[in-house]
């Protein structure tokens, strides 16, 4: 079973729409109302809204016991300007959605078509819209939420999504395992002083410092795996 032309033609364009007016963590409002009419249309067995603020989830039961799968997606955009000039461009000043969870959104939304036309034989499918993913609040909010805690999203199996623009068209790479796990994100607070421009040693190099401290997250995140060096 796979994706029509037509089906195709209006994913393109639902993602068009989601970039032209992308939302950034904790706004989505509009973004989820998009993404839950579309998912109203294709009936899947519950459809929930306002997970952990603006997140938004499907479920596909079949009706018989089994392990329940979730796909998770992300609804957030970027407060970054957008500078292309493609026709479906952000509208939205100072927001692009830069990271691609459009995409990551409109994927999902095809898999809830065909999921639509052939529910799962055995358990449940979740598709899991997350909110907030950009600043880091929205995984722990879904958690949270008395929703997802309920019998009707427990977990056995849980898959992200990640475009790749090095994949060529009509392929898919898997990877077990946290790959793209989120990261701490740490705070540094530098203290120093300045000084005259004749007298800089007497100063605090605090650039230097800095530039210290990136090479060395650098060096770290370079020690992980990806999808392409195994």
């Amino acid at each position: 079973m796979a994706l029509s032309n037509s089906d195709i033609v209006d994913l393109i364009t639902v993602r068009r729409d989601l970039h032209r007016h992308p939302e950034v963590s904790g706004d989505e409002i509009q973004t989820a109302r998009t993404i839950a009419s579309a998912l109203t249309a294709w009936s899947p067995t519950t459809v929930l809204t306002g997970l952990g603020g603006h997140g938004v989830a499907a479920v596909f039961d079949s009706g018989n016991p089994g392990p329940t799968v979730m796909v998770r997606s992300e609804l957030d955009a970027l407060p970054i300007v957008e500078l292309g000039d493609i026709p479906h461009a952000s509208e939205i000043p100072g927001k692009g959605h830069l990271c691609g969870h459009d995409g990551h959104s409109t994927i999902l939304l095809g898999v809830a078509r065909l999921l639509s036309r052939r529910r799962p034989d055995t358990g449940r499918v979740v598709l899991m819209f997350q909110p907030a993913e950009e600043d880091g609040s929205g995984a722990a909010a879904v958690i949270a939420d008395p929703q997802f805690t309920g019998d009707s999203t427990g977990t056995d199996t849980l898959s992200d999504i990640e475009n790749l623009a090095a994949v060529v068209t009509d392929k898919a790479l898997t990877q077990a395992g946290l790959p793209a796990q989120r990261n701490h994100l740490p705070s540094h607070r530098l203290a120093g002083h300045g000084n005259h421009l004749y007298r800089q040693r007497e100063s605090t190099q605090i650039l230097n410092t800095l530039g210290l401290i990136g090479n060395t997250y650098k060096l770290i995140g370079n020690r992980g795996n990806d999808f392409f060096t195994g």
